[in-house]
């Protein structure tokens, strides 16, 4: 029987380039992978706008500080969180006179999406997140976890 495996994975917006960051476990092995979605989309965003994004969406206004940030956040309204079932898989098999015969898989994946949930601070925006537990090796189950594993992210 395979190890249980685990996976999390964001989709972020940093500079205005969308990214794909996944943390996996597998067994005793921990992986992390952040890599672009698209390289063509990649712009820049200066300093000013930066601070201006920062402004923005924490509420300052000029001779407002940090101190009154979390009670000034804005444009955060957890009713707009949309969640998705991407996998739901349970195969169990009992009673083989030979227990390594025994089989016991599952595979579960959500996806939330944060879109329109949190605010969008212009450099930087989480537009969902993803989580998946496993310890299968159906490949066509395995397509069905959305972001998948670090390995089906990195081929060969």
């Amino acid at each position: 029987m395979a190890d249980t495996n685990f996976a999390l994975g964001a989709e972020i917006t940093l500079l205005g380039t969308p990214l794909n960051a996944v943390f996996e476990k597998n067994g005793d092995v921990n992986k992390a992978l952040v890599l672009p979605t698209d390289i063509e989309s990649q712009k820049s965003v200066t300093l000013d706008e930066i601070v201006e994004d920062f402004k923005s969406a924490f509420g300052w206004k000029d001779g407002s500080g940090i101190t009154n940030s979390l009670d000034n956040v804005k444009n955060i309204n957890p009713g707009e969180l949309k969640f998705q079932l991407k996998s739901a898989f349970l195969y169990i098999e009992t009673g083989n006179t030979d227990p390594n015969k025994n089989v016991k898989e599952y595979a579960l994946a959500l996806r939330v999406d944060t879109d329109k949930a949190l605010p969008d601070l212009g450099f930087f925006k989480l537009n969902s997140l993803s989580v998946a537990v496993w310890n299968t090796e159906r490949q066509p189950i395995l397509n069905q976890l959305g972001f998948g594993s670090i390995a089906n992210l990195l081929p060969e």
